[in-house]
């Protein structure tokens, strides 16, 4: 998942190079250090106030694991089969052509029956309190309240998000995205 600086042609362009680096990773199996690596490349020609938050994740059945890179996009969630909710946070700097591209690649367990909730920061911003704080905890109670998520988890948010947002238009991006370990 990932979420482009501004709006427009450039926006688009940025989208469009993000894309482009996640579908030519086929060659390295998907490696979510290599995806980040291709999106860093192909944003070098742009100027500096362009930039790149994304989450390249991998789930390996076979190892029972996640494999994940957090480039300065908002925390995942993993949660399920028996696990609390954990948040797996950021792993190194956005993506920019004028920040040095030094990221991690992280591995954690994931189970059968665990999940993941991925989400722009149009939406955390919503959710956020006055301060910019409590977004992690409206989704936590979310995910109380749709512990399987799938669809029943992402409308549990959007209906979170259109009661907070009460008519108001919202001026980002809103997207979610869940998966799971059958």
């Amino acid at each position: 998942m990932a979420d482009v600086s501004g709006h427009g042609v450039s926006a688009a362009m940025l989208t469009a190079i993000v894309k482009s680096a996640f579908h030519a990773s086929h060659v390295d199996a998907f490696d979510p250090l290599t995806v980040v690596q291709r999106v860093s490349a192909g944003l070098a020609a742009f100027s500096p106030e362009r930039f790149v938050t994304l989450v390249a994740a991998l789930i390996s059945p076979e190892e029972g694991c996640l494999r994940y890179v957090n480039a300065g996009h908002p925390p995942v969630a993993l949660w399920g089969g028996g696990r609390e909710l954990v948040w797996l946070e950021s792993t190194g700097p956005l993506v920019s052509a004028v920040l040095p591209g030094t990221w991690e690649a992280q591995v954690v367990p994931m189970s059968k029956g665990d999940h993941l909730l991925l989400y722009t920061d149009g939406i955390s911003e919503v959710l956020a309190d006055e301060d910019g704080g409590g977004a992690e905890d409206r989704f936590a109670d979310a995910i109380k309240r749709a512990p399987e998520g799938g669809s029943t988890l992402l409308d549990t948010i959007l209906a979170d998000v259109k009661r907070k947002l009460a008519g108001e238009i919202q001026q980002d991006d809103l997207t979610l995205l869940t998966a799971g370990r059958l």
